[in-house]
């Protein structure tokens, strides 16, 4: 099998929309979900699949899952049919083309038990563990159920990987999207009903246009937005979910910010390139977010090391023209609510030096950490560096007391910057994440900033923000 832009089928349903209803109503019952998925891109209709849903790619494109849908039962022919094609297109551009949906009104009686295999797995077959034997022993008897169909076990692999399949009843989208908007989209929950009858109607329309042209999750957003009038500022302040860790293997749907590495138990032994390149992926991933939506606030995981926690605040900069909110500990933290405490937050002490070109700054929520950082600073040529040690006057107890903390450090950092013409500070920090992550975001006026991490019983560079 082949697939092509240019094929018969690829341009076939361009030219003859008329009667192509029911991938139509299909798309239009996936759309919440899609919505709900922070790395949604766009979606695009009779390209080399019915339809295609694309996704943040990192490094720049898109990855797509592939569907095809047919209002009928499938032959088995049908079925081998389309499954070869999604095997040749994946070949064809294994970096592009990645999953892949077979959708029809019911499937044919000699792949329904391979069908409901692939389902258990993927459902209540997610609880073993990846190295388990009985997962093994599962994804094997898949493959041999493909091979009793006449098929090669390397077919049987490529579906058990790649390929959903999904039973659809005409008509199933409308009738349940406005269901599915407050369900997969709690925030729309509780809007009226004509406010949804007017999302779904802009979404029908979106859906129609997909044939000329990417439909693109902006589009989808401000469609929400009209539908909800002078009622859209909820759903506009709705933030994005950015995961942290290593990357899932196929998963597509949701942000990832590579910081395992940085993060984990091997951080010694970590080059500031991979740093670098850490904080260059995260980057990349909040401007795919600001780019690609109306909402421009994110939430991330705040629990991370003093580098990691302030790379990504800096990465999702108020410059950059997003929001942000850090959870640690079941408490979300918004680092751009600007209600502060009142009185100074830190204590100052400043250590003269004899260059000025360089300045060290020490952040303190305990004490200890001047000593420190001046037993550090031998080891790490900075001695003869000014310093600026400030050590909070008690514990972030609250929003207010992080928004203090934020405040009072950005000032007098950046006063002990002018006073000694720094160019560039070597910043550590002894404290709660969270307020690591508060300072990056809001890191502007500050930088270059060398970031440093306790790391065996000594402080080490980590990256460079600026």
């Amino acid at each position: 099998m082949t697939a092509s832009l240019f094929s018969k089928t690829a341009t076939g349903g361009a030219v003859a929309r008329v009667g192509f209803r029911y991938q139509d109503d299909y798309v239009l019952l996936r759309l919440p979900q899609l919505l709900s998925q922070g790395a949604f891109d766009c979606f695009v209709s009779e390209n080399l699949g019915d339809v295609e849903v694309r996704y943040f790619r990192p490094g720049g494109g898109t990855r797509c899952i592939a569907y095809e849908a047919k209002n009928h039962e499938l032959s088995l022919k049908e079925f081998w049919s389309e499954v070869e094609t999604f095997k040749a297109m994946h070949e064809g551009s294994a970096l592009e083309y990645v999953k892949f949906g077979l959708v029809c009104a019911s499937f044919h009686k000699e792949v329904k038990p391979l069908i409901s295999m692939l389902k258990t797995l993927r459902g209540r077959g997610t609880s073993l563990n990846g190295d388990s034997l009985y997962r093994a022993e599962a994804e094997a008897a898949i493959v041999s159920r493909v091979q009793q169909l006449g098929k090669s076990a390397e077919l049987g692999t490529f579906i058990l990987r790649r390929v959903t399949f999904e039973e659809h009843s005409d008509g199933a989208g409308q009738a349940a999207f406005n269901g599915l908007l407050g369900q997969r989209l709690p925030s729309l929950r509780d809007i009226r009903g004509t406010q949804q009858d007017a999302i779904r109607q802009k979404c029908i329309e979106l859906v129609q246009e997909s044939v000329h042209r990417p439909v693109l999750r902006a589009e989808l957003e401000r469609g929400i937005c009209d539908g909800l009038g002078a009622t859209a500022g909820e759903w506009l302040h709705t933030p994005t979910h950015c995961s942290t860790g290593e990357p899932v293997d196929l998963e597509l749907e949701e942000y990832r910010l590579p910081t395992a590495d940085p993060n984990g138990t091997g951080r010694a032994v970590v080059s500031q390139a991979q740093w670098r390149a850490a904080f260059d992926s995260a980057v990349e991933v909040a401007e795919h977010l600001r780019q690609s939506r109306p909402r421009n606030r994110a939430t991330l995981s705040a629990e991370h090391r003093m580098s990691t926690a302030c790379m990504l605040g800096h990465a999702f900069a108020a410059t950059r023209g997003l929001r942000l909110t850090g959870e640690h500990r079941g408490v979300a933290y918004d680092f751009d609510d600007f209600t502060r405490s009142a009185g100074p937050f830190f204590v100052e002490t400043h250590q003269p030096g004899t260059r000025h070109d360089e300045g060290v700054v020490a952040i303190a929520f305990s004490h200890g950490l001047s000593e420190q950082v001046g037993h550090a600073a031998k080891d790490l040529g900075l001695a003869d560096l000014p310093m600026l040690v400030l050590t909070a006057r008690g514990a972030l107890a609250s929003n207010a007391d992080l928004t203090a903390a934020v405040e009072d450090a950005k000032a007098a950092v950046s006063k002990f910057k002018a006073q000694n013409g720094l160019i560039c500070i070597h910043l550590f920090i002894k404290g709660p994440s969270f307020f690591a992550m508060g300072l990056g975001h809001r890191f502007n006026g500050l930088g270059p900033a060398w970031l440093y991490d306790w790391v065996d019983g000594r402080y080490v560079a980590t990256v460079l923000v600026d």
